[in-house]
């Protein structure tokens, strides 16, 4: 639950908060993600920047498969009673199950849903797919008939970088049609890189995919200049700066226009918003789920966020992984003079080294820079109210 305070008074859709304004901005909403404790969270893909694995010949999956269901229902419980601390004639629990692929990982998948269900009858279920496993008929049916809402995640034009495409199988294209149509298939999560970088192109390859895009959000995100081993980090430096003009062209564009490109608007101001000043003596990485983790550590934000539990009723550093490999590390003596080196975009995934250039990141940061320098101008000059959390403009005089 968010409570928002606002002493100037703002407006957000049809409400018109008066100055002095306390309320609740969400419902009590207990959200978890669920990890299936697959000892090497099997894939039925290879992504380059993923730390899932690729499924050995000759394995029978269930051997691999982890639980204590009776500890993860108390962890959940006790977790929702002595963190959350939402009241019980007020929860609505929402549930998202990971672990390698979720969908191919099908028998742990089933056993987590049925006990989760049987527990919380009216929960809200949620999971991932790299979409190669919905070709099955039996798996799209499921899912349709339980009201599993659905993420995609296809890298658009960097699908390449994958290996296989679904959307090049035609049965498997019709069935994510079908789920898209049927609005199961809710956000789809899209990797921008090197080989990808245009945010346009990108949008235009998901408004012709044939999906109804316009049922759900489409999540533009970026590989940042890590040490990977290949090509597909932002390097060329004018494919850097036309990324960055490119998102700036559409955040102003999606900041004045409530209707301004629609499925893609709600990532694209969240994205721009992540200007952060940070206390680097505390803040030990950008990754929710891992401050979630250390919810009641000394020194920490003791922030609401979402958690993550195992499958044997731990709490676990990520979604994707129980453990990564350096999630509270400091940075890099050569970041330390850098005049960014107190932004929250500076401390990134746990799974992923620092560069030795920060190429990207800094021109990111930069970017980042320049919406907020530019927001303080508009509060300013008295055209923002400053307590606005919706993204919208509010014309001068509201506050």
């Amino acid at each position: 639950m968010i409570r928002i305070e606002c002493k100037e008074g703002f407006s957000n859709g049809q409400i018109d908060c008066p100055k002095d304004y306390v309320g609740t901005g969400m419902p009590n909403v207990v959200n978890y993600s669920i990890l299936m404790d697959l000892n090497h969270m099997y894939c039925n893909q290879c992504c380059k920047y993923c730390c899932c694995h690729p499924k050995p010949e000759n394995v029978d999956l269930k051997k691999y498969f982890n639980k204590d269901f009776e500890r993860m229902i108390a962890t959940i419980e006790d977790t929702t009673d002595n963190k959350r601390k939402v009241p019980k004639d007020h929860r609505s629990y929402h549930f998202e199950l990971w672990g390698g692929e979720p969908l191919f990982n099908f028998d742990a998948f089933l056993e987590t849903y049925n006990v989760l269900k049987e527990h919380y009858p009216t929960a809200v279920f949620s999971t991932s797919s790299n979409g190669l496993i919905l070709k099955s008929d039996s798996i799209c049916d499921f899912l349709i008939k339980n009201h599993i809402r659905l993420q995609l995640s296809h890298d658009a034009l960097g699908q390449r970088m994958r290996g296989a495409d679904p959307l090049k199988d035609e049965h498997t294209k019709e069935n994510i049609i079908a789920l898209s149509q049927m609005g199961i298939l809710t956000t789809i999560n899209t990797t921008l890189s090197q080989i990808n970088p245009s945010w346009y192109e990108n949008m235009e390859f998901w408004d012709k995919s044939g999906l109804d895009v316009g049922k759900m959000s489409i999540k533009l995100n970026h590989i940042s200049d890590s040490e990977y081993p290949f090509e597909i980090a932002f390097k060329d430096e004018k494919i850097i700066r036309r990324y960055m003009e490119e998102f700036l062209s559409l955040y102003w564009a999606c900041y004045y226009n409530p209707d301004a490109y629609k499925p893609y608007r709600n990532y694209i101001l969240e994205q721009g918003n992540r200007w952060q000043v940070i206390n680097p003596k505390t803040y030990k990485t950008a990754c929710r789920a891992y401050h979630a983790y250390k919810h009641n550590q000394k020194d920490w934000p003791q922030q609401d966020w979402h958690f993550t539990i195992t499958t044997t009723g731990d709490y676990a550093e990520c979604n994707l992984c129980k453990e990564v490999d350096r999630p509270d590390c400091s940075l890099p003596d050569y970041c330390k003079d850098c005049k960014y080196n107190n932004q929250a975009e500076c401390y990134g995934c746990g799974s992923m080294d620092y560069p030795m250039q920060c190429i990207w990141k800094r021109a990111w940061i930069e970017t980042l820079e320049i919406i907020h320098k530019q927001k303080e101008i508009m509060r300013k000059n008295g055209n923002h109210c400053k307590c606005n959390t919706t993204g919208r403009r509010v014309p001068a005089g509201k506050c």
